[in-house]
């Protein structure tokens, strides 16, 4: 997992982004068509379409239970344009329907602010010291992630000669992105479920994120950072290392080789000199012979716990659903156990150093340690 002192990041459907995996309503076993698959920009988009004073939305609580936020940048008090808002927002980010309603007034809308957010992303990752960019819908804002943020005005100059209002921006300090790697803790277990370590040949431990099938293979998936065997200077690619579950070299505990791993390259959206993925994932096949349970995920004892619950696990039943800013998720790693936390960040672009980055990545309010990467998110 890359360092929680900046950040973690969270995948969607059955992919992994940023070293870690969130699977939750597609039935197990069946293929998601991933040639419509839309990211949270674009179903923010499609809410714009049809209620164009749309400014973006959060989930939040108070005492009473869940507030579902929703800016409007125009009839705000119009209770036929809030019920079109509540009502795209539900469908299109399956929100609880049960969530207090609370319209927020909007400085700008959605519309206005993904063509400003289209407009500078290239110019401003010119600058060395940007380490995200991200549409962040729950300020009604953009927001640039820097290491130094007494570089702010360099940014500020770059949106004056574009023309774009500097009101709409904020700034937050965020470090580059780093692997974390831990230490062999973990037991063996019977029949492997997501969750449980894994290492590589000659490489630190890491998490098994699910267990699937690509193209009728059994194998499962993990961050792809925890296949190379430099790992701070990851660049993708299949290098069909061998992996042991929990560790090598005990005979018997070879359980597979990376399958799939695709490497970084030049694609749209990518910042200008750097080359692009959209995931930190890696596929390995199962070896035959080795026991697992397709679609299973251990079950956490208690919050904070390694311990899992040997009389039952957690089966995935369904993909999860689109994130949404507050949307809680669970996560349980080899390193740091069972913790919960809220999507801060939706759909952000993020600097790995040495001109790498990865695409759409989704930003989660929980604490990971070294040997946590891959693990499942739900």
């Amino acid at each position: 997992m890359f360092s929680t002192k900046l950040f973690a990041a969270i995948a969607v459907l059955v992919l992994l982004i940023a070293g870690v995996t969130y699977v939750g309503a597609q039935e197990t076993g069946e293929n998601l068509d991933m040639n419509n698959y839309k990211n949270s920009n674009d179903l923010l988009a499609d809410i714009a379409s049809t209620v164009p004073e749309f400014g973006g939305f959060y989930l939040s609580k108070d005492e009473n239970g869940d507030v579902l936020n929703i800016y409007l940048t125009e009839n705000q008090t119009n209770t036929e344009k809030q019920s079109d808002a509540r009502e795209a927002v539900e469908d299109k980010f399956g929100t609880d329907t049960s969530a207090t309603l609370n319209i927020i007034s909007a400085d700008y809308t959605i519309t206005q602010l993904a063509g400003w957010y289209s407009s500078m992303r290239n110019k401003v990752w010119e600058n060395s010291h940007v380490t995200t960019t991200d549409l962040a819908e729950q300020h009604n804002r953009i927001e640039i992630g820097l290491d130094d943020l007494t570089k702010k005005q360099e940014i500020l100059d770059i949106l004056t000669k574009l023309d774009i209002p500097h009101g709409a921006f904020q700034f937050k300090h965020r470090g580059t992105a780093t692997p974390e790697h831990g230490l062999r803790d973990r037991a063996h277990n019977d029949r492997m479920n997501g969750g449980y370590q894994i290492e590589g040949h000659d490489l630190e431990a890491c998490s098994i994120g699910f267990i699937t099938r690509r193209a009728g293979t059994p194998g499962f998936v993990t961050a792809g950072h925890c296949t190379d065997p430099n790992p701070d200077d990851w660049d993708g690619g299949v290098t069909n290392i061998a992996f042991y579950q929990p560790t090598e070299p005990t005979a018997g505990n070879k359980i597979g080789n990376e399958n799939r791993d695709p490497g970084f390259s030049s694609m749209s959206g990518c910042p200008p000199g750097h080359t692009c993925r959209k995931s930190d994932s890696a596929f390995v096949t199962i070896d035959a012979g080795v026991n697992y349970d397709r679609g299973h995920i251990a079950k956490p004892d208690s919050i904070g716990s390694t311990d899992v619950d040997t009389a039952a696990d957690l089966k995935v039943k369904y993909e999860g659903g689109s994130m949404y800013i507050g949307k809680t998720l669970h996560r349980f790693g080899r390193t740091t156990g069972y913790r919960t936390g809220n999507v801060t960040n939706t759909c952000a672009t993020v600097n790995l150093g040495n001109n790498l980055s990865l695409l759409c990545q989704y930003l989660i309010t929980i604490t990971s340690g070294g040997g946590d990467s891959g693990s499942p998110y739900y």
